[in-house]
């Protein structure tokens, strides 16, 4: 996961990402699908103005003896103000 949000956000020069309102939406044994909404205004490489950007996260988490682990992330984008153009 760190690996993931480095190459993603190591780019960008400014970004204030929210990750809130995390439901279980199911919970099987040593497995849950979970969901989470995010918001993320950010200053995009090359662009004056700010871009936010709004979503969801679906996860499927395992249980394992050090905690929960992501098995797998999608991202859910529902909506971006002043995207990159180009």
């Amino acid at each position: 996961m760190a690996a993931w949000l480095e190459q993603g956000f190591g780019a960008i020069p400014m970004s204030m990402h929210y990750i809130t309102n995390v439901e279980i939406l199911a919970l099987h044994g040593d497995s849950a699908t979970v969901r989470a909404m995010f918001y993320n205004p950010m200053q995009l490489p090359g662009m004056a103005e700010l871009s936010y950007c709004g979503g969801y996260y679906h996860h499927e988490l395992t249980r394992t003896d050090d905690g929960w682990r992501s098995r797998s992330l999608r991202e859910e984008n529902v909506w971006f103000v002043n995207p990159p153009t180009g």
